[in-house]
């Protein structure tokens, strides 16, 4: 099956580089999970190397669960080079390695392999628990893990951080 064929490596690459700031590590175990994919249309363009998924996209992982109204793959050699996801939102969600759900959302996400660029754009928003960050551009170097919020070149709304103030444990 193409798709399985050139998919899984690039989902591997997604779940363990992009959308994930290092406080918000995914579970370990979902790596081990199968990835289910449904999407309402798929399209292989093997000379290429380009797989478009159309129509309520959505990607499944263990705790992971993406949902797009599309995502486009760039393969070279099999290999993930960029990935493109645009929404009404794009969202995903997963649980970090402190089993607290993850939430993130935008209107488009890219990912650059040689970068090693995660872009969210267009009301971007990360939430975990006891904090979220927005803005109209959000973005996360998987090398350097760096992150960076910035307002759009016409938006006169500013990067919003919250943080919640912490709850005693019930050991305290």
């Amino acid at each position: 099956m193409l798709l399985n064929k050139f998919v899984r490596p690039t989902l591997f690459v997604l779940i363990c580089h992009g959308f994930f700031l290092s406080p918000l590590m995914a579970l370990e175990s979902d790596n081990d999970q199968p990835i289910k994919i449904e999407a309402d249309h798929s399209t292989f363009d093997e000379p290429n190397g380009v797989q478009t998924l159309t129509g309520n996209v959505r990607i499944t992982q263990g705790s992971l669960n993406i949902r797009a109204d599309k995502i486009v793959l760039y393969l070279q050699q099999g290999a993930l080079q960029r990935m493109n996801g645009t929404g009404t939102p794009v969202t995903f969600q997963q649980l970090n390695a402190q089993q607290q759900m993850v939430f993130g959302e935008s209107n488009t996400i890219e990912y650059s392999a040689e970068e090693t660029l995660l872009t969210l754009t267009g009301n971007a928003k990360l939430t975990q628990p006891n904090q979220q960050l927005s803005g109209q551009i959000i973005t996360y170097n998987t090398d350097t893990q760096v992150v960076s919020a910035r307002k759009g070149p016409a938006d006169s709304q500013p990067v919003q951080i919250i943080i919640q103030p912490q709850r005693p444990s019930a050991e305290e």
